[in-house]
């Protein structure tokens, strides 16, 4: 599979059925987040924000270090979160993402854990935003033009989901989610950068 191949709804659903089981931890990991969210779905409890901060920054591997201190600032901080979930309200993304790091005046940006935290609620509303996506749609779009942007563009959520809309258009199939896309999308960009890292 390479950026220069049309990505059809077939070659897709192939993609992502063949990455999960060649990537089983990757995958195991991945729906455990979606499970586990699905188990504890109520963000209006402390307990159940930290136990699924902590178990999506371990799956996913988004190195944000202070589990807990993230979970305390989104549990007294981010209003409304379940029903901004079922809205889609995308401004819930940076709310998460923006963390004060306890006694220093420093803010951390946990952008790419804020995207997962939000899909593994709802999957369809909220994509996975990070570097693996983000050099899939980059590489994508210089063999087949769907969109204008640039790398750095795409860190503004609402953008990337203008894009990741654009780049649904040239799969041209409306029953294929935008999971299984944004999927797709992730494992491409992961296998791409293991074959860089092969070829140094």
């Amino acid at each position: 599979m390479t950026y220069k191949t049309r990505p059809t709804a077939a070659v897709i659903t192939n993609f992502v059925d063949s990455f999960n089981k060649d990537n089983f931890y990757d995958s195991e990991n991945y729906l455990a987040a979606i499970k586990l969210t699905k188990a504890f779905p109520n963000n209006d409890d402390y307990k159940n924000i930290f136990i699924k901060v902590n178990f999506i920054n371990g799956a996913f591997k988004t190195t944000i270090g202070d589990t807990f201190g993230v979970a305390k600032q989104v549990f007294e901080k981010v209003k409304n979160i379940d029903s901004r979930l079922k809205q889609g309200d995308t401004s819930l993304v940076n709310e998460i993402a923006l963390y004060k790091v306890s006694k220093s005046k420093k803010v951390r940006n946990n952008f790419s854990f804020a995207t997962k935290f939000c899909h593994c609620h709802k999957p369809n509303l909220f994509p996975i935003n990070d570097k693996y996506v983000r050099n899939s749609l980059f590489d994508f779009n210089k063999n087949f033009k769907f969109s204008k942007f640039t790398k750095k563009s795409l860190l503004d959520y609402n953008i990337f989901l203008i894009v990741l809309a654009d780049f649904r258009k040239i799969v041209d199939d409306k029953k294929i989610d935008f999971a299984t896309i944004d999927r797709f999308l992730w494992a491409l960009g992961r296998e791409s950068e293991r074959k860089k890292i092969k070829a140094k």
